[in-house]
């Protein structure tokens, strides 16, 4: 499987840009970012198997680097800006849920996962996307497809599901000067989520739902805007 998807052009004048995708995702989902930044994609299938730890060596230089993330991505993102911040420079965090706070909301989501995993193991590729595109969360967004096969994306909850990662916001605010949060005003469940934990940070709303990826000349525009010089 191949890990890292390049734009390099060997124009020296791109900003380099690490991206990371979300579940379900692909390098691919940023190819509108190469014509003006120097993209790093990693294909999140190949990385999902190791520690946090490994994955920031496997990804980051001794140099800074901005992150996008989305989603998925953005968790991971925050959780390696927290690990390697000499190594990770202005994070854009699209959809991201950053950690459960208490017991019970761990208990639920663990439940949640389990189902999804089951599924992920027996479902056939079309049966897997009408049940993810049918979801609530993504009822204000167009369905999406998909393009491998369903068991190649249990890990992402086996190893990185949300039931099993910190709670990242109280840490997060000491680098909140370095962090832009994104979301769809559509998505109804996420923006709640972001009005009541992310206070203390800066927020870019999207007029759209939770798949916020989608708003290519909107993102564009936030991240040379945010990281020009």
């Amino acid at each position: 499987m191949k890990l890292i998807y390049s734009g390099r052009d060997g124009s020296m004048s791109k900003k380099r840009l690490l991206a990371l995708h979300g579940f379900l995702g692909s390098p691919h989902d940023f190819n509108y970012l190469r014509q003006d930044f120097e993209l790093m994609a990693p294909d999140l299938r190949a990385l999902v198997s190791e520690s946090i730890e490994e994955v920031g060596i496997r990804l980051l230089g001794e140099e800074k680097i901005p992150i996008i993330g989305y989603s998925f991505g953005a968790r991971l993102a925050a959780r390696l800006k927290l690990l390697f911040p000499d190594r990770v420079g202005p994070c854009f965090l699209f959809s991201g849920h950053m950690g459960l706070q208490y017991p019970q909301e761990r208990l639920d989501r663990e439940s949640f996962e389990r189902k999804i995993i089951e599924k992920l193991q027996t479902l056939s590729k079309q049966e897997f996307e009408e049940f993810w595109n049918r979801l609530e969360l993504f009822k204000a967004d167009e369905p999406i497809k998909i393009n491998s096969n369903p068991i190649e994306w249990v890990d992402f909850f086996k190893n990185y599901g949300l039931s099993q990662q910190p709670y990242l916001i109280d840490d997060l605010k000491e680098y909140c000067e370095e962090i832009i949060f994104g979301y769809g005003t559509y998505d109804s469940k996420y923006k709640d989520y972001a009005n009541k934990e992310l206070s203390d940070f800066k927020v870019h709303w999207f007029s759209c739902g939770h798949r916020v990826l989608f708003q290519e000349f909107e993102i564009k525009k936030l991240l040379s805007d945010q990281l020009k010089g």
